[in-house]
């Protein structure tokens, strides 16, 4: 199996959620109980927003390199980075990373090609709804994504810091960030949610909407147990 490198603290919960759930992805794919060896490089999520709200990509993509780099050090096989929002410099990561780093929008993409679908709505932090990196990516693969107004996009963007990024659920933002999502989906005739924050899963379940949900969390820690295991 194959050494994995993740930059966590984007947030603590996410990153918690993506260690245990790639030991035990691993134990069922190797069926004797082995699992790999997993590097945790948990940087500073307020950090990383600093940089944002300044608009210091340059900035971010040197401390995303930077951190990577010590996964590299650390004998790491590739990396990931468990948070959707970094991703809005992954390219320029990616393109400066001596390791290989598996993306999160492209494996979400991936897997809504797989599904056949077509017209998607995209949730997660203001950042993300706001940036381009996954229209972008998904556009190239002939997939149409919808965002939510900008009011409701500052407020899903307040749903997710600080309560969820430290793991509290309020059930009345839960019943609104359905009802939100629902309006939209079925306004725009949408195919499919995409959860766009790896968070956002402590409020929205499979069974919660009408269409299908990517949960980009699942999806981003499937694929990187595949591409540990790949030589099992």
């Amino acid at each position: 199996m194959k050494k994995i490198g993740i930059i966590g603290g984007l947030g603590p919960e996410s990153t918690v959620d993506y260690y245990k759930s790639l030991i035990e992805l691993c134990m069922s794919k190797t069926g004797d109980g082995h699992y790999p060896e997993i590097i945790v490089n948990s940087v500073d999520m307020t950090e990383m927003l600093s940089f944002l709200e300044n608009g210091n990509l340059e900035g971010l993509t040197d401390y995303l390199v930077d951190a990577i780099a010590a996964l590299d050090r650390s004998g790491c096989d590739f990396a990931a980075i468990a948070s959707n929002t970094p991703h809005i410099v992954f390219e320029e990561v990616k393109r400066r990373s001596r390791l290989s780093v598996l993306g999160i929008v492209d494996c979400t993409c991936n897997r809504a090609v797989s599904l056949g679908l077509s017209r998607l709505l995209l949730t997660g932090t203001g950042f993300t709804m706001a940036g381009g990196f996954y229209p972008d990516t998904f556009q190239k693969r002939g997939i149409t994504l919808f965002v939510p107004s900008p009011l409701e996009q500052k407020e899903i963007h307040s749903m997710i810091f600080p309560d969820l990024e430290n793991g509290i659920v309020d059930p009345a933002k839960k019943v609104r960030f359905h009802s939100m999502c629902e309006s939209i989906i079925k306004r725009e005739s949408l195919e499919g949610l995409i959860l766009g924050c790896t968070e956002l899963p402590l409020i929205a379940e499979p069974d919660d909407f009408s269409v299908p949900i990517l949960d980009t969390a699942r999806i981003h820690i499937e694929a990187i147990a595949d591409f540990c295991c790949a030589d099992q």
